[in-house]
């Protein structure tokens, strides 16, 4: 059993969400605003919180900024990536829009009790990216986790599918987004001239080099580099 606290200034909301928590042998507390929701999360022992994103006196974006030891699922109408992407920034360890089903809530509280000890966090989303489905949530999760590293991501997916959109919305939401995006079609390159036009070369190096030129990774310049339709004879040598 858990002790989980709601905080949401709809009254219909906490009370659905209580009675399928009570239901499940979980103990909880209930708040309809978000300074109320701060002072027992900072008082009191609390396991998991429920959290609208928008509420009288503090939003659930605020609450997140202040409150680092309880995780906090974020409850909202507003399932845009902007949204999402700024919740998992701050530390929330989930995301879920309303309405929702008492299977997102199980699966999503089953996940946050067995995973809070690993600190297992996510993101918000961008602008330019349109969805309000589960699975879209679940990317824009993905996006938020990934913009934090500095590891060499993979996107994949058919033509069309938005492959660039996600390399545009990692790089915004990452320590980089100062920094420039490049996206290279290697396709579009001849293979013989790809590793020079990546790499970069001296004067002389080859016929034709009358000059030195910077490759595009050094171009990049700490900022990220996205290349389309990479040759597999290439992604050793790119990942390494």
């Amino acid at each position: 059993m858990a002790r989980i606290l709601i905080a949401d200034d709809e009254r219909s909301i906490r009370l659905v969400l209580r009675k399928y928590l009570q239901s499940q042998g979980h103990e909880v507390l209930e708040v309809e605003d978000g300074q109320r929701a701060l002072e027992i999360l900072k008082s009191s022992p609390v396991d998991v919180a429920f959290v609208d994103i928008k509420m009288p006196a503090k939003s659930g974006l605020e609450i997140l900024d202040e409150v680092k030891e309880v995780p906090i699922v974020i409850l909202t109408a507003y399932g845009t990536m902007d949204y999402t992407v700024s919740a998992m920034e701050k530390g929330a360890v989930d995301y879920i829009t309303k309405p929702f089903s008492f299977e997102e809530i199980k699966e999503i509280l089953d996940k946050v009790l067995s995973s809070h000890s690993q600190g297992v966090e996510t993101a918000e989303a961008s602008e330019e990216i349109v969805g309000t489905s589960r699975k879209m949530q679940e990317v824009f999760k993905l996006v938020g986790r990934v913009a934090k590293s500095d590891v060499t991501v993979l996107i994949t997916g058919e033509s069309g599918t938005g492959k660039e959109l996600i390399a545009k919305a990692i790089h915004k939401y990452s320590d980089r987004k100062d920094k420039p995006f490049l996206a290279v079609n290697c396709a579009a390159l001849p293979p013989n001239l790809l590793e020079a036009e990546l790499f970069g070369y001296e004067r002389g190096a080859f016929t034709g080099a009358v000059s030195s030129k910077k490759g595009l990774f050094e171009q990049a310049n700490g900022g990220t580099l996205f290349l389309v339709l990479v040759p597999s004879e290439f992604l050793d040598e790119l990942s390494g």
